[in-house]
């Protein structure tokens, strides 16, 4: 059982989050990779005779980081945006769904009523199909039993 809801929050996590977790991930390796190189050359800077000026290296190093960074804080933002603007147009989407099924419903003026419904009230077992409302039957009813009521009913007899 654990193994399955670690399984699920994997899955869902890596879901929400995948654009993030693999630029972080990328982040990360490139931070470290620049580190290795600026490393390397430091080394390789350090066995040459005429020792040569390494301080613009750290500005390279440091320009890398920042444009890292930019890059990093730029794919976050345009995958969220993107994530938003698909949500926006899911939820467009169900509601236009919905308001073109209220569309194609037939809109019936009060005075436009077809006048074989009569304003007197129909017996109990009458046919409510041509009412406007299905569930008068119901209303009339003395007394309405559930499921419940039927299964206690059903034990009490036994």
């Amino acid at each position: 059982m654990q193994r399955m809801v670690k399984y699920i929050l994997t899955f869902l996590l890596w879901r929400n989050y995948k654009v993030l977790i693999v630029s972080t991930v990328l982040l990360v390796f490139s931070i470290i990779m620049i580190n290795m190189g600026h490393s390397d050359y430091l080394t390789w800077a350090s066995m040459q005779d005429p020792i040569p000026a390494t301080g613009m290296s750290f500005v390279y190093k440091y320009l890398g980081y920042v444009g890292l960074l930019g890059i990093f804080a730029w794919v976050n933002t345009a995958a969220n945006k993107a994530d938003e603007a698909q949500r926006i147009q899911s939820k467009s989407q169900s509601d236009s769904f919905f308001s073109k099924i209220i569309a194609q419903k037939p809109k019936i003026k009060p005075s436009a009523r077809p006048s074989s419904v009569s304003s007197k009230p129909k017996g109990k077992h009458e046919d409510t199909t041509a009412q406007a409302d299905p569930f008068a039957n119901i209303r009339t009813k003395a007394k309405l039993r559930s499921q419940a009521d039927i299964t206690i009913e059903k034990k009490s007899k036994k």
